[in-house]
């Protein structure tokens, strides 16, 4: 009875203080919202389970060469094969590998992706077919693999969910493949983007001669009972060792690239790329939210300062101080509530905008809902923050002193020595959090600009590129691959606005490259010196002039090597500087770690290209570079790269009818401006710095309110005082100076403790700059300049407001 009371009241005060009252609400409501949404990215992402049975278990085999610079690499036939047969750490195993191919039942080809799996896959998840079976160990027969598994969508999207298609043959690069079945709807969470799974097979040849240490294929594995992480790691140790021992001629390069085979909870590994980004942004989210109570706390402080004296008088005619404290808390959490109401509502809002513009940005991920773990969360924010905000001036109540209140009217009372401490202590800490986040925010903008700013090498304006990959029997010959190419090229070259054309197995920035281990003929490595490694590709003899990639030693490959024969290699300076310091390379022979080529017979540098940024803007910087012709192989899958004037869109019909006049089965991949998809690649860096100068902008228009609302309720407490001053002699400028620098020195408090905590968020955040240090100055100056102004002209509002009270007028008052 007593609470409904309580509560009935406490709604008249809140209706009665509205302005109050929906200031708070909207800051709540923002606050909560806001951390909502990352919330439900981070437990979509992070730490919901995997929707399959004892998910923990499923684990993820990988090679590793730090020595060599790479820190996780794929696995591979001869491991799986060994790992299977040989350890007693997993009751299921699986070997992942891409897959795509071409299916033609109309005018217009269709280009599908998916993925090869050996029998283990479905297993390893321990879920059932939707229809008919799964993938078995007699598929993985070379001659026999001719099946597939249609992925639960595509079977909705291209079948209508027909419950025959088993047995059902389609054709793909003109080869039948018979169904099999249907994949559970569950396995979308991790593979939404797969249309067919389909057999992972290789002949007993293949597996003998495939190098343990080369990478293609993911490795998947479920632990079995009683085996934690620790123990396959151990048994996998075990294993490598073996072969370390059989293989002396490879263990020397192993030893020297650091490599080891690892075992990790593969949920951890999915999330890895942006898992520190998330937590990044949960904290910015949360500073937001601690800024925001605090600054409510303080607006329910002036007001329950005001009602000092009628807490006082409730009390001397009996009113227990728990039960002021209890309608004190009540109010704040009736706050509370009205704005995780306003908070779900923006959490609804936010959630539709980062699935319809950011889960291109995310790992695979089953579209993010408002579910019951974040509606739980944003009520445990806003109870926590509604108890936090209410136990401020519920406190004091127990501090009251009863004669004092009462012989107090509500302006002098409330004026109290301890009021203003609790109050500026509370400004005080606004600041420093908002400064922390301003701090933050800026050392990541400045990485992000020093990103911009970079020089990549190549001029990516006014390039479009295209994908194209050749399937079926026509193109199982060299020369049909290279005939294809050539016609294709010479087509586009005669387009109207074209300038160059020309082909690469990769394109800079936007596509992965293979990073090999290599020895340089002649070249004796010292003792402990990491083994010699750089990124690889292929690429036309026209391709430098056609990205403006300078040769600045020797010259580019030609288009008569692949007629006289001659193995040729093109490194970059990196390369030629690391390994070539005071020699000329030229003419220097270089064969990859695992070939079973002679090395009369390796790649021989015909020249030295300038230095490009080949992976991602914020990649690593420095990695030497070699590229090979790609006319000296049959490249199926391949990029080509267009040089011209008009815009990607325009090209893109005549391009078309192009292809289609030479073959009308292929279809494009993918067509586009290089230029917009380098710019693409950063978006998920943009979406991050946007969310965080979101929330610094919320932070420091707080934090200004806090100033304010402290100034403007001291100046008008203290109106007596103020006329008592001017009255004696005061002028108004030194009234105007003494409340501006009230809150100024509130603003540096703040800072000061902000600088000092900020060190430490700088070298937890060092992972995640490019070329800017952690304790940059100028960063901390910015965001200290930038506080001290908004703290200035917070103050000045009300400073002016006390400089313009008149002595006479201010003395009247009671």
């Amino acid at each position: 009875m007593n609470l409904f009371r309580d509560v009935k009241f406490g709604l008249r005060l809140l209706r009665k203080n509205k302005w109050i009252s929906i200031a708070a609400l909207v800051s709540l409501g923002l606050c909560i919202g806001g951390n909502a949404a990352i919330f439900t990215m981070l437990n979509g992402l992070i730490l919901r389970p995997l929707p399959f049975h004892e998910s923990d278990k499923i684990v993820e085999i990988y090679n590793t060469y730090p020595e060599g610079g790479l820190d996780k690499a794929a696995s591979n036939i001869p491991l799986y094969i060994d790992y299977h047969d040989n350890t007693d750490a997993f009751s299921d195993l699986a070997l992942i590998g891409g897959f795509s191919g071409t299916i033609i039942e109309s005018d217009t080809p269709e280009r599908i992706g998916g993925m090869r799996v050996t029998s283990g896959f479905f297993d390893v998840f321990r879920v059932t077919p939707e229809l008919g079976s799964f993938i078995a160990e007699e598929n993985m027969i070379s001659e026999q693999h001719r099946v597939i598994v249609l992925a639960y969508n595509y079977w909705r999207e291209r079948y209508a969910s027909a419950p025959d298609v088993v047995g059902e043959s389609i054709q793909i690069d003109g080869e039948p493949f018979e169904i099999l079945g249907v994949a559970p709807r569950s396995l979308e969470a991790l593979y939404p983007n797969v249309r067919i799974y389909t057999a992972y097979a290789w002949t007993p040849e293949q597996a003998e001669n495939f190098p343990r240490h080369l990478n293609n294929s993911q490795l998947l594995g479920r632990l079995n009972n009683n085996i934690s992480i620790l123990n396959a790691q151990q048994q996998v140790d075990a294993r490598d060792e073996i072969f370390y021992e059989a293989t002396p001629q490879i263990q020397d390069f192993l030893n020297r690239t650091g490599h080891k085979s690892v075992v990790s909870e593969h949920q951890a590994e999915r999330v890895k790329s942006v898992s520190s980004v998330l937590y990044l942004l949960q904290i910015g989210a949360l500073f937001v939210l601690a800024i925001g109570c605090v600054n409510i706390a303080n607006l329910l402080l002036i007001r329950s300062n005001a009602r000092e004296s009628e807490f006082a008088i409730r009390c001397a005619i009996g009113a227990r101080p728990t039960a002021i404290a209890r309608q004190l808390l009540i109010e704040s959490v009736l706050l509370s509530m009205g704005g995780a109401l306003c908070g779900g509502f923006l959490a609804f809002l936010g959630i539709r905008l980062i699935n319809t513009y950011a889960m291109d940005m995310l790992p695979p991920i089953q579209p993010l809902a408002l579910d019951v773990p974040t509606m739980l969360f944003a009520l445990g924010l806003s109870v926590a923050a509604g108890v936090i905000v209410g136990s401020v001036p519920a406190l004091r109540v127990f501090r009251l002193r009863l004669t004092a209140g009462l012989n107090q009217n509500s302006r002098s009372a409330s004026a109290s020595r301890a009021a203003k401490f609790t109050s500026s202590a509370l400004a005080c800490g606004q600041i420093t959090l908002a400064a922390m986040l301003l701090i933050g925010t800026g050392l990541l903008l400045l990485s992000f600009s020093k990103i911009l700013s970079r020089d990549l090498g190549f001029d990516p304006e006014n390039i479009t590129t295209l994908q194209l990959s050749l399937s079926g029997a026509d193109y199982s010959d060299q020369e049909n691959v290279h005939a294809f190419q050539k016609r294709l090229l010479d087509g586009i070259r005669a387009l109207p606005g074209v300038d160059k054309a020309s082909i690469a197995a990769h394109v800079p920035i936007v596509t992965g490259y293979p990073y090999n281990t290599f020895n340089i003929f002649g070249y004796q490595m010292a003792e402990g010196e990491d083994q010699l490694a750089a990124l690889h590709t292929w690429v036309a003899p026209d391709y430098f002039e056609s990205l403006g990639i300078r040769i600045i030693q020797g010259e580019a490959f030609s288009f008569t090597d692949r007629e006289t024969g001659r193995r040729s290699m093109v490194i970059d300076k990196v390369l030629a500087d690391r390994y070539y310091p005071d020699e000329n390379p030229i003419g220097r022979r270089l064969g990859f770690v695992g070939s079973n080529t002679p090395e009369e017979d390796w790649p021989t540098v015909i020249g030295v290209a300038e230095k490009v940024q080949h992976t991602a803007i914020d990649g690593i910087q420095g990695a030497p570079f070699m590229y090979e012709n790609i006319y000296q192989g049959a490249f199926r899958n391949f990029r080509v790269f267009i040089k011209s004037g008009r815009d990607s869109s325009s090209l893109l019909p005549e391009v078309r009818e192009t292809l289609r006049e030479i073959d009308s089965a292929i279809p494009i991949i993918y067509f586009g401006s290089l230029a917009e998809s380098i710019d693409n690649s950063l978006d998920n860096k943009r979406a991050v710095m946007l969310l965080l100068g979101i929330f610094a902008g919320i932070a420091v228009t707080l934090s200004a309110v806090g100033i304010y609302g402290v100034l403007a309720y001291r100046v008008s407490q203290q109106s007596r005082e103020i006329g008592t001053r001017a009255a004696i002699g005061a002028s108004r400028q030194q009234i105007l100076t003494y409340f501006i620098t009230r809150g100024l020195i509130r603003t540096t408090i703040g800072i000061g403790i902000a600088l000092v905590s900020a060190s430490l968020l700088g070298r937890l955040m060092s992972s995640m700059l490019f070329d800017v240090e952690p304790n940059n100055l100028a960063v901390y100056a910015s965001a200290a300049s930038l506080l001290f102004v908004v703290s200035m002209l917070a103050s000045f509002i009300p400073a002016l407001k006390a400089s313009r009270i008149q002595p006479m007028e201010a003395l009247r008052i009671e």
